[in-house]
């Protein structure tokens, strides 16, 4: 298991970039606030932008989760097809989030340590 989940992907496709921006755009809504009662039901799974040559989109649901990855994709032209270089990786506010959770984690291990090793206290953590 990662610490901090990323992953990077590349996909190959015989459409043009035009042909997947299309389709993109015909799959991803344009970003809405949430407010009381203006949530409607759309058909669309995926919520972002689509420029002309790349994309940034996620998951759209009508509950707050933050473990949904944000994709961004790069569109590269080639003589076989379409390059689609994406990135899955986790929102930046859930990232700083892990990363203080593990120092804090860490911090209390070690205070733990320190206690039972010269404090001469008992630790029941261990």
């Amino acid at each position: 298991m990662k610490l901090i989940p990323l992953e990077k992907l590349e996909l190959t496709t015989s459409f043009s970039v035009a042909e997947l921006e299309e389709h993109l755009r015909e799959n991803i809504q344009k970003h809405r606030s949430y407010k009381i009662g203006s949530i409607k039901k759309s058909n669309k799974y995926f919520v972002g932008t689509v420029f002309p040559d790349h994309f940034k989109c996620k998951k759209f649901t009508y509950q707050r989760n933050s473990f949904l990855p944000q994709v961004t994709g790069i569109f590269y032209e080639e003589p076989t097809g379409t390059k689609v270089a994406t990135t899955l990786k986790i929102d930046s506010f859930l990232s700083i989030f892990l990363i203080l959770f593990y120092a804090f984690i860490i911090c209390a291990l070690f205070a733990t340590i320190y206690l039972a090793s010269y404090q001469k206290i008992e630790a029941y953590l261990f």
